[in-house]
């Protein structure tokens, strides 16, 4: 959920460094609507991610990312801010991707023998 809010923050900054006119009015816009539906598909993906911490990496990428980026997707068509997508998207990767890194199930290694001869 912290990681939503933070890429929440990150999308604001990178909104109000492409438009020229009002930066305060888009950190505000975007932090008010996008905040709370980002706590909450975090919450959910981070939850999905906790439980296929042992499946393979491309099915966790499968099922990780379309969610955050779907939600990116519907709310800038809802609220006309579709100029904005391709910047939105950036850091809401990077996130999926930091999320399913630190979540992933490491296989232990295979302790190591010695032999005398």
């Amino acid at each position: 959920m912290f990681l939503a809010l933070a890429n929440t923050i990150l999308i604001a900054i990178g909104v109000s460094a492409v438009e020229v006119h009002d930066r305060m009015s888009m950190v505000f816009i975007v932090m008010v609507v996008g905040g709370v539906p980002a706590a909450l598909v975090g919450l959910v993906v981070g939850s999905i991610a906790g439980a296929l911490a042992a499946a393979p990496r491309w099915i966790r990428y499968a099922i990780l990312i379309p969610p955050p980026l779907g939600l990116v997707a519907v709310l800038s068509l809802t609220f006309r801010m579709t100029t904005y997508f391709a910047v939105a998207c950036i850091p809401t990767l990077a996130a999926t991707l930091l999320l399913e890194r630190y979540t992933r199930r490491v296989a232990p290694l295979p302790t190591a023998t010695a032999r005398a001869s």
